[in-house]
């Protein structure tokens, strides 16, 4: 654009080359459009007359058109399961491109002469909008590529696989091993599936594989709920014996079993007998050397039996192996309580505790809302301090002067700090 003789007409020229020509307009002004390939220009507007000949020119002015600005461009993002996002994508030759994710700048990497750029940041699990900036000198930018949206998932931790110490019991071998709670864990032997089990909430997980004798390659591994695998644990390997082994280790294993009892029994009312003893053996629980139940040793080592004991008193209680019955644990005497002495002591306990609990929230509270505060005693020639008392409160309440309070009290080394329970002076009223 530019300014001239109302109704003349203008040429605008560019290094010796007519680009065009325009009107000026009854103000005095006119424009000029074009399109210039990238580069240096010198350019001038010539006054011309109907002819096409030069009256008058204008001083030259340069200018620089750039190379158009092209907006970069990357592949589909890769994303690790530990969160590392890989970029590769293209972009101007010696431009800077900045990688951004849901508004966030993660950072940038410079465009090779090839026209090609690499970029990779870790990303915390969630879901991102990613984009590439080209950028100048100043970080603004110039242009910008479509979205891709890219999901990080949880990190997934891989099952440990553990083999027990004791000896397969029946042709099932106890495995043992951690995941992550509530994940579903697959055991495999050599790369055949057995089944799947559910990791408990403490991280722990047991299952019975059922083999033939031989020599397998056993794994864990968690998968999704379409049965994709997205860990597995190491390998390890283990020879199932035959079963004439497995019986003979399985005799040559067997331990005296053990009893636990639970704190508090009474009688009529079922509780709980455990203990630990040899896996797939059964025990016998003994009440005052009489068998009153049989129960089952798990494959993880234990066992448990419901006693209801139907009379209070003292009662031994003792466990021993079913096929030898010199396997026996150690008697432990049992004070059974009476169902009503139970109730009794139980609500007492309740009690307690509950008077312990409100001692709790009142100290609590008394922590929060701090002491409750009082008016001190006058006692004539003395005065006792309460909660929450200072000495300008306490002057005014015995009609004296701050000053002479201060005065009547040379032990109170800091008059800004008394404490409730202190014994003051009171000066003359």
């Amino acid at each position: 654009m530019g300014a001239g003789t109302p109704g003349s007409t203008v040429e605008i020229w560019a290094g010796g080359q007519k680009l065009g020509q325009a009107s000026v307009n009854t103000a005095g002004n006119w424009t000029f459009n074009t399109d210039l390939m990238p580069g240096e220009y010198d350019l001038t507007a010539r006054a011309v007359d109907d002819g096409g000949a030069m009256l008058a020119e204008s001083e030259t002015t340069s200018v620089m058109v750039p190379e158009p600005i092209t907006a970069p461009t990357f592949g589909t993002p890769q994303v690790e399961e530990d969160g590392k996002l890989s970029l590769i994508g293209a972009g101007m030759p010696g431009s800077t491109v900045e990688i951004w994710a849901n508004g966030e700048k993660l950072g940038q990497a410079p465009v090779d002469a090839a026209g090609d750029w690499m970029f990779s940041t870790d990303l915390a699990p969630g879901e991102y909008d990613l984009t590439a900036r080209a950028v100048d000198e100043d970080g603004a930018t110039l242009a910008e590529s479509e979205p891709a949206s890219v999901e990080v998932p949880e990190s997934i931790t891989a099952p440990t696989l553990t083999l027990p110490e004791a000896s397969p019991i029946g042709g099932k071998l106890l495995l043992i091993g951690t995941g992550t709670p509530d994940s579903i864990v697959e055991i495999r032997a050599d790369g055949e599936k057995l089944g799947g089990v559910s990791v408990d909430n403490t991280g722990m997980w047991k299952f019975d594989a059922e083999l033939v004798p031989g020599e397998y390659e056993l794994t864990a591994s968690v998968v999704d709920e379409e049965g994709q695998m997205l860990a597995e644990s190491e390998t390890l390997i283990y020879t199932m014996p035959e079963p004439e082994e497995m019986a003979a280790a399985e005799e040559a294993t067997v331990v005296t079993p053990t009893l636990e009892l639970p704190d508090v029994l009474v009688a009529g009312q079922t509780a709980t007998l455990s203990g630990r003893g040899t896996p797939g053996r059964a025990v016998e629980i003994l009440d005052d050397g009489t068998v009153i139940g049989t129960a089952t040793v798990g494959a993880d080592g234990t066992w448990s039996y419901d006693y209801m004991p139907t009379a209070a008193g003292a009662h031994a209680l003792a466990v021993r192996d079913a096929k030898d019955a010199e396997l026996v644990s150690e008697p432990v005497t049992a004070d059974i309580a009476a169902e009503e002495t139970a109730a009794a002591e139980e609500t007492a306990a309740e009690e307690t505790e509950k008077e312990a609990e409100e001692e709790e929230a009142a100290a609590e509270q008394e922590a929060v809302a701090g002491p409750v505060c009082g008016v001190g005693t006058d006692q004539g020639d003395t005065y006792v301090v309460a909660p929450c008392e200072y000495m300008a409160l306490i002057a005014q309440r015995l009609g004296v002067e701050l000053a002479a309070l201060i005065a009547a009290n040379p032990q109170v080394a800091d008059p800004n700090l008394i404490y409730p329970g202190q014994v003051l002076n009171v000066p003359p009223r």
